[in-house]
């Protein structure tokens, strides 16, 4: 496998904060699916925390620009959602080859995606300039539904089916549920401005962090929406996840790291990655996605890779 470097126009549009950008049309190709891969039962919650002595271990090539990732909690595939093809990638996560992608029809700049667990599972793909969240079938690849979001920015599983949706149109919360209806939604950014850059769910007390664009603070919210705490600021960032020892993985750009912080006050606990091409280096990283193991996977953009951290 090789990597293909992006251009640097395509760099700086990353960087924007407001996340604009000019959309290409893709015509999709048909694309089969395996619907054999084994989902399980529903599995728990990530049960190893990101570890503190966790290094680069490796990297998988992704030639379109990653954007999203996430780690599909029964099967451990690895699922890319990528810029410049518009589509979801499905890869074996250790070896990284290409299992199937699809979704260049339906997709117009997916910039987070998530996996739900157990027997039919979902796929669901924030679109940041299609204003939508789309929904597929894991087993099939086929469209299910679509949900108006405006620029939605971050999802993730929910609560008893439902998915959490990060709007930086309006700077809410969703709560969508299963069928697609919004049950529930609250204001995360200060003052009611638009804005919001990241939203992360804790896997065991249930508390939704958000990270603000107008402010950069990270904000804690009970699942029902109900304001706790302040833990700190970010300068630029585009990914979080917590962990189960309540830990924030979080990829900033300014500067280009990833960095671990506590998740009761925001204190720098360790800092990993430095600004580059080159091993253990990072351009414009993105998402996160934690696998049950406690790996880490990081969206490494303008790289034209995920990097993994073990």
């Amino acid at each position: 496998s090789h990597t293909v470097p992006l251009s640097a126009s395509v760099s700086q549009r990353i960087l924007r904060e407001s996340f604009l950008c000019t959309s290409k049309h893709i015509i999709a190709t048909p694309i089969s699916f395996d619907t054999n891969m084994s989902l399980g039962k529903h599995p728990p919650s990530p049960v190893a925390p990101f570890s503190d002595d966790a290094k680069f271990v490796r990297s998988v090539a992704v030639a379109e620009a990653p954007l999203g990732v996430c780690v599909h909690p029964a099967t451990g595939h690895l699922v890319v959602a990528c810029d410049d093809d518009h589509c979801l990638v499905v890869l074996e996560t250790a070896t990284g080859t290409e299992v199937r992608r699809f979704g260049a029809d339906a997709l117009k700049r997916p910039f987070a995606v998530a996996v739900s667990a157990g027997d039919g599972a979902e796929v669901a793909a924030a679109c940041v300039d299609g204003d939508q969240v789309v929904f597929f079938d894991w087993a099939s690849g086929a469209l299910l539904r679509k949900v108006p979001v405006a620029r939605p920015v971050d999802v993730c599983a929910g609560r008893d089916g439902a998915w959490l949706i990060g709007s930086q149109g309006s700077g809410e919360v969703l709560e969508v549920s299963a069928t697609g209806d919004v049950v529930r939604r609250f204001q995360v950014t200060v003052d009611a401005r638009p804005g919001l850059k990241a939203i992360a769910l804790h896997p065991t007390t249930q508390e939704v962090y958000a990270v603000t664009q107008s402010s950069e603070d990270i904000r804690v919210f009970t699942y029902e929406g109900e304001f706790v705490r302040s833990v700190g600021k970010l300068q630029c960032c585009a990914g979080l996840v917590v962990d189960v020892a309540g830990h924030l993985l979080v990829s900033d750009w300014s500067p280009v790291r990833l960095a671990v912080l506590s998740g009761e006050d925001g204190t720098e606990l360790r800092k990993l990655g430095s600004a580059g091409r080159g091993p253990e280096q990072l351009r414009f990283p993105a998402k996160l996605a934690l696998a049950n193991d406690g790996t880490l996977y990081v969206a490494d953009n303008d790289n034209n890779r995920v990097q993994v951290l073990k």
